[in-house]
């Protein structure tokens, strides 16, 4: 059976999910006085451009005649994959400063407000809704047993025996990993935000800002993918740890460059 230290890390993946972006934004609100508005475009870029466009776009290429070619080549899905999520993304980002948000991009910080909204939404679609399942299934296979996996897997015995391996063997530490992630992720889309903020409203325009964003978030993507099942969970999250870095790293340089001298002291930290 499931064990109850499974059981709270598959809740607390859960409520992760939830908290993560709202405490992420009212921080950010509070200590620097980022707008709610920028962080609630981000959320919508993201659903837009993530959850409605890349993943139709995925439906197509993956089902194409070549896409079995794709998922069956880890270095090729490594870099459809990556290519994929850093064009929809970051050109959606591109977009929302240049025609949603160019009336509003003043006060510098809010970068780090939309960057939340994007990064706190793919944490919220990732992280709650797969700690929710994660955990309704634990209850499930804790009432019913193997009958409650055969009617999720529709009959389909290996796949309901799969189901259940999986709750049983996966460690309560590799949930709270999924965390540890999801914050790494967060900075990382914040620090992406800047770049591509100052892309936009950098005198003359910097295309190679936004040309920079793309192979960041290209780079981190493509090197995650694959590695994953390579390495060690903890140490594939260390490595993506240290690229996050890398990412914000490469934004505050940015930042001390271009953004008002109001604010490039403060808010760089």
């Amino acid at each position: 059976m499931v064990s109850n230290f499974t059981m709270i890390a598959m809740a607390i993946q859960a409520g992760a999910g939830v908290l993560l972006p709202i405490i992420t934004i009212a921080v950010l609100s509070k200590k620097y006085g980022c707008r709610i508005k920028h962080f609630f475009v981000g959320i919508l870029v993201f659903m837009v451009f993530v959850v409605m466009l890349e993943t139709r776009f995925h439906g197509m290429m993956l089902s194409s005649p070549n896409g079995a070619a794709i998922q069956n080549n880890p270095l090729l899905m490594a870099l459809y994959s990556a290519a994929a999520a850093a064009l929809f993304e970051e050109i959606g980002r591109y977009v929302a400063f240049r025609f949603i948000l160019n009336r509003d991009m003043e006060a510098d910080i809010n970068a780090l407000s939309y960057g939340a909204g994007h990064g706190g939404f793919e944490c919220f679609y990732l992280l709650a809704s797969a700690g929710a399942n994660n955990l309704l299934m634990a209850l499930s296979y804790r009432a019913a047993g193997m009958d409650a996996m055969m009617t999720l897997a529709d009959g389909d015995a290996a796949l309901a025996q799969s189901f259940a391996d999986t709750l049983v063997q996966t460690p309560a530490w590799m949930f709270l990993l999924s965390v540890a992630e999801r914050c790494f992720a967060i900075a990382m889309h914040m620090g992406l935000s800047v770049l591509v903020w100052f892309a936009v409203k950098a005198r003359g325009g910097k295309l190679s800002l936004l040309l920079l964003a793309i192979g960041l978030h290209f780079a981190v993507d493509f090197i995650t993918v694959l590695l994953n099942g390579k390495l060690p969970a903890a140490l594939l999250e260390v490595i993506v740890g240290v690229l996050a870095v890398g990412v914000v790293l490469a934004a505050r340089m940015v930042w001390k460059r271009y953004a008002e001298p109001a604010e490039s002291e403060g808010a760089a930290a």
